[in-house]
């Protein structure tokens, strides 16, 4: 994740990128720039995206500039395909 992309990220994609980014940068947080240049956008849109994931839930603390998660208060979301939920949903996934 230490390369900056050379296409923008878009959408829902670049949201879950954006958590990833926040999840993974720790104690020490990230700046709105630094994820700004690895998504290959502004950082306005980057201070939006933070926006909605908060609005969508996700923990996000600031200080001093830098962002992160508080991964005390944080719940991945899982993410499965049909099939998946469906197995799930009666019983068939096995952990």
């Amino acid at each position: 994740m230490d390369n900056p992309r050379e296409d923008p990220l878009k959408g829902f994609g670049r949201l879950r990128y954006v958590e990833e980014l926040l999840f993974h940068a720790g104690d020490a947080g990230i700046s709105l720039a630094a994820i700004a240049k690895r998504c290959g956008v502004n950082r306005t849109t980057i201070h939006r995206d933070i926006r909605k994931l908060m609005d969508d839930g996700v923990p996000i603390w600031c200080d001093k500039g830098k962002y992160g998660i508080e991964r005390t208060n944080y719940l991945r979301a899982v993410r499965l395909n049909l099939h998946e939920a469906a197995d799930f949903h009666r019983g068939g996934i096995k952990v």
